[in-house]
Formats: C-alpha cells, structure tokens, sequence
C-alpha cells in the first residue's frame, strides 16, 4: 500500500495542477461534519480530477464505498498528501498547509481561522 501511494503520489507529482475548489469544498464540508456534501464533492474529484489515476493506481479513495465520515476522513489524509505535493502555488493563491496532531494528517486550506476537517477524529 506504501509502495502504491508513493508512486501515486510521485506520478501526480508531474502532474498538472489540480484544482483546489473541489478539495476546499471537501475540507469545509468535513470541517463542518457535513458528510453527504462532502461525499459528493468526493466523488465529483474522484471522476473529474483523479479518473485515469484511480484506473491506473487504484487509488483506494476513490475505489471503495465510503460510508461514514470517519472512513472518508481517513482518506481525505491520503487525497491531501496528494494535493500539498502537487501544490507549489499554494501561497500565490492564499492557500497554506496545516496540520492536526490528533489525526497526525496534513490538509489545504485558506489563510486565516482554522477549519480542521478532521475535527472529532
């Protein structure tokens, strides 16, 4: 599974860069424990962002039924470590990368008041 992320990861690394308004809406909607919202902006990345490397990589994010807000959580860490090593324009666009010690995972946000998505893990 390490192997497969590292090369998920290093492949999008190439990559162009991805949009940061779908991520967003996720990391509020999980901030916000708004769990349908959250899945269907999910799903909307999953098919429209990461399509040919959820075929080629399999990322598991996308690939199984995430079926409460902890598990698309749990995912959410993977898909975010994805997004901070594609985003070197992070600043440029008022964006900054935080992290919860609790979950011990990183996400994107807006500059300014906190909105951990992983809040109550």
């Amino acid at each position: 599974m390490k192997a497969l992320l590292i090369i998920l990861i290093t492949t999008l690394s190439y990559a162009h860069d991805l949009s940061y308004t779908r991520y967003l809406r996720v990391q509020q909607s999980l901030a916000s424990d708004d769990f349908q919202s959250a899945k269907e902006v999910w799903k909307e990345i999953c098919s429209k962002e990461l399509g040919h490397y959820v075929k080629d990589f399999k990322f598991q994010g996308c690939t199984k039924d995430l079926n409460s807000i902890k598990a698309l959580r749990e995912s959410f860490k993977t898909l975010s470590q994805i997004y901070i090593r594609n985003g070197e324009s992070l600043k440029k666009q008022g964006l900054a990368i935080y992290e919860c010690p609790m979950a011990k995972a990183k996400w994107i946000q807006k500059v300014g008041t906190v909105t951990n998505p992983y809040y109550g893990y």
